[in-house]
Formats: C-alpha cells, structure tokens, sequence
C-alpha cells in the first residue's frame, strides 16, 4: 500500500501525502516526545521530519520495508536535534525500568516511599549512561524492533547492534547496583 501511494506522489498526486502524514503522525511524534522530553520541540521535530520524508521520497528504494525507512529518518532527525539543542538522555530510564525489570531481576515493591527512592535512583543511572547505549535500549525496548531493523535504521551491522546492547544492559545493571546496593539479582 505505501508503495502505490509513493508512486502516486511521485507521479504527481502529492495530495495522497496526507495518507502516510495520517498512518505515521502518532508513532513519529511518540518517537519525538521520547527523545526530546517536551511537547513543543517534538511537535516541531515531527513536522520537520514529515517535510524531509517528502522531500527525500524520490530517495526511497525499497531496500527496506518503507516504515523502517520512515523511522530511520525520524530517529537521525530527532538525535542530531538532540546534539544541537540540549544533554536531554534519549529515553527515560524509568520507563526502561519498567519493561526491563524482570530481565534485570530487580525487586517490585508497593511501597510508595521505595518507588520515590527507585525513580531517583535511576534518575542518577540516567545521567551516566552513554546516548550510544541509550539508542540502542530505546530501540528494542521501547519500540521492540528486531536486531535487523535496528542495524537499518542506525546504519551499523547487526553485530555491532547485538554487542552494543548487551553492553548498554551490562552498563545499566552495573551503574545501577552501584546506586542500589541492596538490589538483588540473579
């Protein structure tokens, strides 16, 4: 279907490119929000990559499954925004936490006080943890795409995207239990 509509914009009918505007919108700007931690420049960032996704249309070759391609230039738009602007980490580590703490083994409690002292906790994590490693996280665990789509879309090879994050889980764990003595792991 993207691929029809592609070659219809490019023949002429650029009015069809609301149609990937409106598939896309949701899933870019989530990707903005979780890099850029504010609204605004996310709204921004998002039109911005929309405007390069036009312009770079004659560019697409199929190599990739057109919504990697989409996400790939979101994703280098949303880190060179990043890169001139501001030291904002590429994802919150506290919602990493989330879905990572059975693979970290790392204790649920009800407590109230003990969430504060864990959000804390990784607040100081998130501050330590190299943006290369951050990507990688963001990648698998937040959007869940697989060693392949993740090598396409930061360019490097699917062992280098294996490799880097196993190291950014390792660098994890270990600047965590370093706040978190008492944390017990398997």
């Amino acid at each position: 279907m993207d691929t029809e509509i592609i070659d219809d914009i490019l023949n002429g009918d650029k009015d069809l490119f609301s149609k990937i505007v409106e598939k896309y919108k949701d899933r870019i700007y989530r990707l903005c929000i979780s890099h850029l931690k504010d609204p605004f420049p996310a709204e921004d960032v998002t039109q911005e990559i929309f405007i390069k996704i036009y312009k770079s249309l004659p560019t697409f070759k199929g190599k990739s499954s057109f919504s990697t391609w989409v996400y790939s230039i979101a994703y280098f738009t949303c880190i060179d925004k990043l890169r001139k602007t501001s030291k904002n980490r590429l994802v919150s580590l506290d919602h990493l936490m989330e879905k990572e703490k059975e693979r970290f083994d790392i204790r649920d409690s009800d407590s109230f006080t003990d969430r504060i002292e864990d959000r804390e906790i990784i607040k100081q994590v998130e501050e330590r943890m190299p943006d290369k490693y951050m990507s990688i996280l963001h990648l698998k665990i937040t959007h869940n795409y697989s060693y392949r789509e993740i090598s396409e879309i930061t360019g490097i090879s699917i062992n280098s995207v294996k490799g880097r994050l196993k190291r950014a889980r390792k660098k994890f764990i270990k600047i965590y239990r370093h706040f978190n003595k008492d944390i017990s792991t398997k």
